[in-house]
């Protein structure tokens, strides 16, 4: 018996080398949240920074959506065994009351479509979009969503996931357009939801 108490006490620590949780300090949003170590966030957004996975085809892209969506002031996490794929962290200014409920959810998500419609000039694929619960504030609201990446000029599908928040009357936005490692990064995004705090 101690035999197999000692084995599964070893195993249960193997299995958890290496997924240490980090706490991590947004300076951009003001919020923490925490994550397994082996994550970086940089303040910086540079594309030279995210290591020798970057393909030239996927240093463009980024290049492209910070020019395309206009949003010069954006934090990127990532985590190397997941490069290309990576979290942006942004915050845009909300009207004044703005909140995401479950009876508004839906229609939300068609205004975010609408206004990619708008910007890439054909209609979008939605794949996914659900009420999310909101840690840091729960009378505002949350929301995660789920599209086809229609920028993008990758061969194959290429997904946007984002969770946006409401928090103050600004969106918090962690966003993935991810192709290659779309469940890990998304998993993430989750992990960073549930785990905020002012």
């Amino acid at each position: 018996m101690k035999k197999l108490l000692s084995f599964i006490f070893l195993t249960l620590m193997f299995c958890n080398v290496g997924s240490a949780e980090k706490i991590f300090n947004s300076s951009l949003t003001g919020l923490s949240f925490s994550l397994t170590d082996d994550w970086n966030l940089s303040d910086r957004v540079s594309t030279d920074k995210l290591g020798d996975n970057l393909s030239d085809e996927r240093k463009k892209y980024i290049k492209s959506i910070i020019q395309k969506t206009k949003v010069s002031n954006f934090e990127v996490l990532y985590n190397e065994k997941f490069v290309p794929d990576i979290i942006t962290i942004t915050m845009l200014d909300m009207p004044r009351n703005f909140t995401i409920t479950k009876s508004n959810v839906k229609r939300n998500c068609k205004e975010i479509m609408r206004v990619n419609e708008r910007n890439i000039g054909k209609k979008g694929t939605l794949y996914d979009c659900k009420y999310i619960r909101n840690k840091v504030s729960k009378r505002e609201g949350a929301l995660y969503i789920s599209y086809k990446d229609d920028i993008s000029q990758e061969e194959g599908e290429v997904r946007v996931n984002q969770i946006i928040l409401i928090i103050n009357s600004k969106a918090i936005y962690f966003a993935t357009s991810c192709k290659d490692y779309c469940k890990e990064v998304t998993d993430s995004i989750y992990a960073i939801s549930s785990t905020l705090i002012k």
